[in-house]
């Protein structure tokens, strides 16, 4: 699960968690669960909080490069084995995933 953090990013722009809830239109509860980490936002109030200025860092615990580096890894590591399951040899190997 990503580690959204919600108090670094209300600390940065101003404002409380409860008027976060408020600006998003759900409940304080909510927005103290992404907080402990209990819960994270969904794909529609991930896009309100980027627009509200939330860096992928806030939001997702690692800088969008990171995210890409290991998005890249995994389709690779797919990749390879797709082509092994259909008999093709790659001259891939798992460290180099």
């Amino acid at each position: 699960m990503p580690k959204f953090r919600i108090k670094e990013f209300v600390a940065r722009i101003g404002i409380t968690q409860k008027e976060l809830a408020d600006k998003l239109n759900v409940k304080p509860e909510t927005v103290y669960k992404w907080a402990s980490g209990s819960n994270t936002p969904v794909y529609d109030i991930i896009y309100l909080l980027k627009k509200m200025g939330a860096t992928d860092y806030e939001l997702f615990g690692e800088t969008f490069a990171e995210q890409e580096e290991f998005y890249k890894r995994r389709v690779a590591m797919a990749t390879n084995r797709f082509l092994e399951d259909l008999g093709i040899k790659t001259n891939m190997k798992k460290e180099e995933l």
